[in-house]
């Protein structure tokens, strides 16, 4: 990992496989590493950049912009990510490679939604979807179905949310993928949340989260936390609830992802909001409005300044309430 790109190249050079075949690799590698090792991403994605240097192959580019787009999701540079997985998808389409051209689009999926673009999204997935329910590609399709599941539980829309989220449990079990089984159990969990069975989301929380810590699943582990956190915000055990944000935003932290770190931030200030702590929510607020709007995260953004106004007005704020337009200073 410490090589320089002279080194890099020799280690290429050296390879006892084709180009491609390297370039395929570290696309795979890239896949299996960035929900549990983000930080890796970019170090697979300098040695595409080598290899696409050296060899100017159609596929080759098109696994460099994949891989690109990957780590752009990883540092939150999402309209980047949205731009470099297209490109990929377009690339393999005109190699005449119809069912990689879909691959690409279940990380640009991720990316859309993130932005808050969730018609673009449902099109991007339903558009993979048929790629590879046409190939018979039981893996790809329940990723792009679970994916389907998340964003439409944003526009509640939670049974069918629901019915993507069996669909995709139900295919990874079938071919025996525990990991993505624990990631479709995690968001069929979340919508049991959103359907207020809370007993059911609890049971398939907590399956979630032994698979996760048991696979070593760091980001899964972070995102059922914070989940967790919500159900007993529901419940009312705010303790509870705050331990288990202040551990999933932790987390993210040491992994260097800054989107589900504002995310968790915004998660911990709501509660202080709930608690009446109206301070304290004050001041997470006023930080994580900034860092939301840099990272373009519209939809918590947009949550995060309003819950801002409503903290602001309970201490008697008025003028500070009112909309950045108005009132520039802190937001």
């Amino acid at each position: 990992t410490g090589k320089t790109k002279r080194e890099r190249l020799r280690t290429l050079a050296a390879a006892d496989t084709t180009p491609v075949e390297i370039a395929r690799s570290l696309r795979d590698l890239c896949y299996s590493a960035w929900t549990s090792d983000p930080g890796s991403v970019k170090k697979v994605c300098a040695a595409v950049t080598v290899l696409a240097d050296m060899h100017e192959d159609l596929e080759i580019r098109a696994i460099k912009a994949w891989i690109e787009g990957i780590a752009a999701i990883t540092r939150a540079d999402l309209e980047i990510a949205v731009t470099k997985l297209e490109a990929s998808s377009k690339t393999f389409k005109r190699l005449g490679l119809e069912h990689e051209s879909a691959r690409p689009l279940v990380a640009e999926l991720i990316a859309l939604a993130m932005l808050g673009r969730h018609n673009d999204a449902v099109r991007t997935g339903k558009r993979a979807l048929r790629i590879f329910q046409k190939f018979g590609d039981e893996l790809a399709a329940g990723k792009i179905e679970l994916n389907l599941s998340n964003v439409v539980s944003r526009r509640e829309k939670h049974r069918e949310a629901e019915r993507y989220c069996r669909s995709a449990r139900e295919r990874f079990r079938a071919i025996g993928d525990t990991e993505w089984q624990t990631l479709a159990e995690n968001s069929l969990a979340n919508t049991y949340a959103e359907l207020n069975d809370l007993r059911k989301a609890e049971r398939t929380y907590t399956d979630a989260l032994r698979n996760a810590k048991a696979a070593a699943m760091h980001v899964t582990e972070a995102e059922i936390e914070a989940s967790l956190g919500n159900l007993e915000l529901l419940r009312g055990n705010y303790a509870k609830a705050l331990r288990l944000f202040e551990s999933s935003r932790t987390t993210y932290e040491s992994l260097a992802m800054p989107h589900q770190k504002a995310v968790a931030e915004l998660e911990i200030a709501d509660t202080y909001l709930e608690l009446n702590l109206n301070t304290e929510a004050l001041e997470i607020y006023k930080a994580v409005s900034a860092t939301l709007r840099h990272l373009k995260l519209n939809a918590e953004e947009a949550r995060s300044r309003a819950n801002f106004g409503r903290a602001a007005i309970r201490l008697g704020k008025f003028s500070a309430a009112k909309p950045p337009s108005v009132t520039a200073p802190g937001l």
